[in-house]
């Protein structure tokens, strides 16, 4: 399923979860309606970005957690731009793009209601 990724657009993806995603479809069918930039909000170890990583489109990953970010940048293509910073506090691109997460259920209606509101 990871690889059908390659051929697709992403979408944003908000998942109610507090353990990281495995089961890639509905980032799958998600991944069919977009283009552009993508910004992924808390990468974690990578378990999205990853895949995202080969889509060939501009990934932007955002940590709060320092540790996160330096294994990150390990293992990500020298092509993805992993960040070190609060998403909350994050200024988003001014073109169209595209947010992805696997968040805790804790922040989901946070960076929901952040997004609504069109904050960049």
């Amino acid at each position: 399923m990871e690889d059908e990724l390659e051929d697709h657009a992403v979408t944003a993806l908000l998942s109610s979860t507090t353990t990281p995603l495995h089961h890639y479809e509905g980032l799958n069918y998600l991944v069919r309606a977009t283009d552009g930039p993508i910004v992924e909000i808390g990468p974690e170890r990578g378990a999205i970005t990853l895949p995202l990583a080969r889509l060939d489109r501009p990934l932007t990953a955002v940590d709060i957690d320092a540790a996160n970010v330096r294994e990150l940048r390990r293992i990500v293509p020298g092509d993805v731009t992993v960040i070190h910073h609060d998403f909350f506090a994050f200024h988003l691109p001014q073109r169209p793009h595209v947010i992805v997460g696997n968040l805790p259920f804790h922040l989901t209606t946070a960076c929901q209601s952040l997004l609504s509101r069109g904050r960049t």
